[in-house]
């Protein structure tokens, strides 16, 4: 992250609580962050949170944020979720749970954002497997005709064979 990457988040954030304090912002959703507490003390961020009717946390742990909230949601821990990832090269892994999910019932970001996405939001939630094997099979269509043998193959070796440079 750059200096101006970083000052972009400033500004960011100090125009996102303006438009709260100002009563601007009906619904807010916060995912893996905990702003009422590591948000700049002069924005005075739990003020302004307290301010929108409706706000939602995502967190693996208690904080600040998700005890203001109108719901806090169970996040899982990165280590129990699904994902993928590519690397600076083009290298595209699957990223698989690493161990079972320790509370139950939780959400992986993915699952959750995938979720709230959803025009189907009443039924229940997609499995991150489920998602991520979706995207591989018809958005990056994987395989070709034989995308269960990629599949497996990638998920057997942690790489999917032939993406990125040397």
């Amino acid at each position: 992250m750059s200096a101006d990457d970083a000052s972009d988040s400033a500004r960011g954030l100090a125009a996102l609580v303006a438009k709260m304090k100002a009563g601007h912002v009906q619904t807010l959703v916060c995912v893996g962050a905990n702003p009422a507490y590591d948000a700049p003390g002069d924005l005075d961020f739990a003020a302004a949170w307290a301010k929108v009717p409706n706000t939602v946390t995502l967190s693996v742990e208690a904080s600040e944020t998700a005890a203001a909230s109108t719901w806090a949601l169970n996040g899982a821990h990165y280590l129990e979720s699904w994902g993928d990832a590519i690397d600076a090269r083009g290298v595209l892994s699957p990223v698989q749970p690493v161990i079972a999910p320790i509370y139950e019932p939780a959400l992986s970001e993915l699952e959750f954002l995938t979720l709230l996405g959803s025009a189907d939001i009443g039924h229940a939630a997609v499995s991150g497997h489920q998602i991520v094997r979706d995207h591989w099979r018809t958005g990056l269509r994987v395989g070709g005709t034989d995308f269960e043998k990629a599949w497996r193959r990638a998920l057997h070796d942690g790489v999917l064979a032939g993406t990125g440079g040397p």
